[in-house]
């Protein structure tokens, strides 16, 4: 079994992202939360945004948050749409507005993979106003990783200015399809 690893980038726009819509106080409640490896890499700054990391590690991040706030898939939901917003500013924002989500879509598999790895992606369907993205072996996600994701890859639908944007998740073992759907 291979590793399966996430950019720092993803821990550190959650950990942001739990701040923006719960305050500091229960963002540290969160990483209280956390397996104490994880936790001493977080509060030292060891975590940096380049960096590969563990995905049960991202993985206990939702878990712990879950724990702290609630809210289950709905609020890591809202967590990947904002993390997004976060990771997007200037000038890769700028060029999400000035692509469509078609363009975007069409390469979903591979900008996903920026911030994944050991895994295998591919667009298995695609059409102007529909896209059924695959990804295998993503051993140590969870339902609430999906759940984050799939709220990343909506927002960024929105941005390139996709409306009425629908994204579901099928997950089986390891592996998980996207189904987005736009207008």
């Amino acid at each position: 079994m291979s590793s399966v690893d996430m950019r720092g980038a993803s821990f550190i726009s959650m950990l942001e992202s739990i701040e923006e819509l719960r305050g500091s106080a229960i963002a540290r409640r969160v990483v209280e939360e956390f397996p104490t490896t994880l936790r001493t890499q977080v509060e030292s700054g060891a975590i940096t945004r380049v960096g590969w990391y563990p995905m049960r590690d991202f993985a206990a991040l939702h878990a712990a948050c879950d724990r702290v706030v609630g809210g289950g898939e709905p609020f890591a939901f809202e967590l990947g749409r904002v993390g997004t917003d976060r990771d997007l500013r200037g000038l890769l924002r700028f060029i999400l507005s000035i692509t469509s989500p078609d363009l975007l879509t069409r390469h979903a598999d591979k900008i996903m993979l920026a911030y994944v790895r050991g895994v295998t992606g591919r667009v298995e369907r695609h059409t102007p106003t529909h896209s059924s993205i695959f990804f295998e072996g993503l051993v140590g996600a969870n339902r609430l990783v999906h759940a984050g994701w799939a709220g990343g890859i909506h927002r960024m639908i929105e941005r390139c200015g996709g409306e009425d944007v629908s994204v579901e998740r099928q997950a089986r073992g390891d592996d998980v399809t996207f189904e987005i759907r736009w207008r």
